[in-house]
C-alpha cells in the first residue's frame, strides 16, 4: 500500500521522475552565418552524441536526429542556441523541424519553422 501511495504522489507531481519523450525526426538547418556551426544532440557534454556540421552560409539535413534536445555550437565549440522539447505531440510520428541559424542584432540565434522558410536572411 505504501508503494502504491508513493507512486501516486510521484505521478501527481509534474515532471517528477518521468522521462521526457525523445523525438527523432527530420531536421533541416540553414546556416546564415560566416562561420561553420555544429548541431549536437543531446549536447556537447554527453558521452555519446550525434553531430551535424553545417558549413558557412550552407544547408544540411538529416532524417533521423534527436530534434527534441540539441544545441548549436559555433566554430569554437561555444553553445549559441539550446533547443529543448517539441517536434510535435507524438514521439512516434515527429514533425519535421526547419531551423535557420543567423546573426540577429549582435548575437547568433535560431528561428524554428514548421515548414521550410520562404525567405532566408542574408548570410553575415
Amino acid at each position: 500500500m505504501k508503494l502504491v501511495t508513493l507512486l501516486l504522489v510521484i505521478a501527481a507531481v509534474p515532471g517528477a521522475c518521468w522521462p521526457e519523450a525523445r523525438f527523432y525526426g527530420r531536421i533541416a538547418v540553414w546556416n546564415r552565418t560566416t562561420e561553420a556551426i555544429t548541431i549536437v544532440a543531446p549536447g556537447p557534454a554527453a558521452p555519446s552524441r550525434d553531430e551535424i556540421r553545417v558549413e558557412p552560409c550552407g544547408h544540411a539535413t538529416r532524417d533521423r536526429f534527436l530534434t527534441s534536445d540539441f544545441e548549436v555550437l559555433d566554430s569554437a565549440g561555444t553553445s549559441r542556441v539550446i533547443v529543448h522539447g517539441g517536434a510535435g505531440p507524438d514521439p512516434a510520428h515527429p514533425e519535421p523541424l526547419y531551423m535557420v541559424v543567423a546573426v540577429y542584432g549582435r548575437e547568433v540565434g535560431a528561428e524554428l519553422f514548421e515548414t521550410p522558410p520562404a525567405e532566408l536572411p542574408p548570410c553575415r
